[in-house]
């Protein structure tokens, strides 16, 4: 089929892409600049504006744009940025998919766990109320995003996916040589949960929501074991088992990779849908 990506340059979409092309499909990349190959498409989420024509017949989308979560300190200016680059990207993308003629069978929407809060170790599923906070907030607004492809009555799976582990980049990229130089000790109690999930394994589970038409709504993209944040300093580095250990109740969260390896992260449990918490393997 006929697949757009947004956020194709990212961690997550330049992994996709390849694997979608090895599948098949035929791929467009919206991209915010002027298109400088066949392939790209522009688009323009702070205006609203989609070369609807560069999308004519596309069958499946899978949006990933937005800004990193642990790419910089939180600060109320950022804040405003991973709002308005989630919400504001989501509703354009969704308002020209519902534009196209035919519509596209399927909008895979990016997501995020972040969307339950701090559950400490009670594991949730998707039908988990959205916890507090200001990253619950945003996916609350991110995937309401999304509705004027739900009411164009096109499929949409709504990605919620955990912290992903790749040395290549997102968070895990900036934690890995802290953990290397034995520098990755426990926050606090280390009992942060840290539900993740491999960068194979997310792209073979962004392939199954869009190929799938079981898939609707939301589904949790994570490994079937959380890990917390003692045990999962352990696990990494030849000097990983360090005896460094920062004191909880003096750390302030400051968002970006600080952020991330003192946050309380979710805990969340295999999926009754059978794509989170679970590897999947592609036919």
């Amino acid at each position: 089929m006929k697949v757009a990506v947004t956020g194709a340059s990212g961690l997550i979409g330049s992994a996709l892409v390849p694997a979608l092309k090895s599948r098949g499909h035929d791929v467009v990349r919206l991209v915010r600049r002027a298109p400088a190959a066949p392939d790209e498409v522009r688009w323009d989420p702070a205006s609203g504006q989609v070369d609807l024509a560069g999308l004519a017949g596309t069958e499946g989308i899978v949006h990933l744009a937005g800004a990193g979560v642990g790419d910089k300190r939180w600060t109320e200016e950022y804040k405003r940025e991973i709002r308005s680059s989630r919400v504001d990207g989501t509703r354009t993308i969704a308002e020209a998919a519902a534009a196209l003629d035919p519509l596209p069978r399927v909008f895979v929407c990016g997501s995020a766990i972040g969307y339950y809060g701090d559950t400490g170790d009670r594991a949730v599923t998707e039908t988990a109320p959205a916890g507090p906070g200001f990253l619950a907030g945003v996916v609350v607004d991110w995937e309401a995003a999304a509705q004027p492809a739900r009411d164009a009555g096109i499929r949409v799976p709504l990605a919620r996916t955990g912290l992903v582990v790749s040395s290549q980049g997102g968070a895990w990229k900036r934690l890995l040589p802290i953990f290397k130089l034995g520098l990755g000790g426990k926050v606090g109690s280390g009992k942060q949960y840290w539900s993740f999930i491999s960068l194979e394994d997310e792209v073979a589970a962004l392939i199954a929501l869009l190929e799938d038409d079981a898939y609707e709504g939301p589904v949790n993209l994570t490994a079937p074991t959380p890990r917390d944040q003692r045990r999962g300093h352990r696990r990494h580095g030849p000097r990983a088992r360090s005896a460094h250990r920062a004191p909880g109740a003096r750390l302030r969260p400051q968002g970006g990779a600080r952020g991330v390896l003192r946050g309380r992260a979710r805990k969340s449990a295999r999926t009754a849908c059978g794509v989170g918490g679970a590897r999947v393997h592609l036919a």
